[in-house]
């Protein structure tokens, strides 16, 4: 009887285990081993920033877990586009540093991590939405929170499988898998899902439109380069 129970409790355990880790993993990440030192040397201040479960916002300590976090960011493909890539040409287009500020949410177990450019004529941002699982940092996936949240909606019995993917994409996988790119300069301000872009040159694009000096400055680093070499 008590190899009965021990063998019972332990189909238990792997049971639990198994329904805590199942979820829907990013289709659009790739991991890549290019050598990111080119875009780190472009982040010029780091900040740690969270909000606790009774809503105070600490700025924390940058450690070791959040340089990893930065660093596996850059290693990160999302469909075509390489992370990394995006921060140094950014960079160089508007001639200027980002800064790469981590926020965090432990009620939710989300948050993003920005990295900014403050050019001459306008204001760059790209979001990565970041969460954790059994307390460790994972970059655009879902939390533990949301995997739960979907559940529920995928068990609701009133409502269709067309309005419970809808709910899904709006409330969980647009908020978790998909990094956006937030202009602002005096033309006005635009928000574009880099799942809507298709290539490097379509941000450089992005970018030039808000600043018209970008093309003479990246015309002028690759004079400069071409010049030294």
């Amino acid at each position: 009887m008590k190899s009965l129970y021990k063998f019972l409790l332990g189909l238990s355990v792997i049971f639990i285990v198994a329904c805590g880790s199942s979820y829907e993993k990013n289709p659009h990440l790739s991991k890549i081993d290019d050598d990111v030192t080119m875009a780190k040397n472009q982040i010029e201040n780091k900040t740690y920033t969270v909000t606790t479960n009774d809503l105070k916002v600490e700025e924390k300590e940058y450690g070791n877990n959040e340089e990893k976090l930065i660093d596996d960011i850059l290693h990160i493909r999302y469909n075509s586009l390489p992370i990394y890539q995006i921060i140094f040409d950014i960079s160089t287009q508007l001639d200027s540093m980002c800064d790469a500020g981590i926020n965090f949410n432990e009620l939710h177990q989300a948050g993003s991590v920005f990295f900014i450019w403050l050019g001459d004529e306008s204001i760059v941002t790209l979001t990565i939405p970041i969460a954790k699982r059994n307390n460790k940092y994972v970059i655009m996936e879902l939390s533990e929170l949301s995997s739960s949240g979907m559940k529920k909606i995928d068990s609701n019995k009133k409502i269709t499988s067309e309005e419970k993917e809808m709910m899904k994409e709006l409330l969980y996988y647009k908020l978790a898998w998909y990094p956006t790119l937030h202009i602002v300069s005096n033309k006005g301000s635009q928000e574009v899902s880099l799942q809507d872009i298709k290539s490097l040159d379509e941000i450089r694009d992005l970018v030039g439109s808000s600043n018209h000096n970008s093309d003479i400055i990246v015309e002028k680093n690759i004079f400069e380069f071409v010049e030294g070499n």
